[in-house]
């Protein structure tokens, strides 16, 4: 029996390594494809950035222009953080209600929504009748 535990153990602590390591080497593609070459890097992050942008991952496209803020300015990546927040809306919760709210959660409406369907490309639609 005891066998059978430290095989299960093996066999969970491997694909769980393999999962960790497959989840870092796409969180460093562009280190791990650029080395310190700085326009390359600069060139994959952009990239990066927009891919999630227009898959509407808002957080992980601006981590990515923070980083292009101060390593490559010519990539104007603060204009494009304010566009997203300017742009783009969420739903945030309390109380039973939904509210507006930029990318960063903060509310831009009271919480009087209810029955709300997912922002897409801006747009979202709710319902007052359930």
């Amino acid at each position: 029996m005891k066998k059978i535990y430290i095989y299960i153990f093996l066999l969970f602590s491997t694909t769980a390594s393999a999962q960790i390591t497959r989840e870092k080497s796409r969180n460093n593609i562009c280190s791990d494809t650029c080395g310190n070459k700085e326009i390359c890097l600069c060139d994959c992050l952009y990239r990066k950035a927009q891919k999630f942008r227009a898959d509407e991952k808002y957080d992980e496209a601006v981590a990515n222009l923070k980083v292009l803020t101060t390593m490559c300015p010519q990539y104007k990546a603060q204009e494009v953080i304010d566009s997203i927040y300017k742009e783009y809306r969420i739903w945030v919760y309390q109380d039973g209600t939904y509210a507006i709210a930029t990318p960063l959660g903060e509310p831009l409406t009271p919480y009087n929504f209810r029955n709300v369907e997912p922002f897409k490309k801006g747009v979202a639609i709710y319902s007052e009748n359930g």
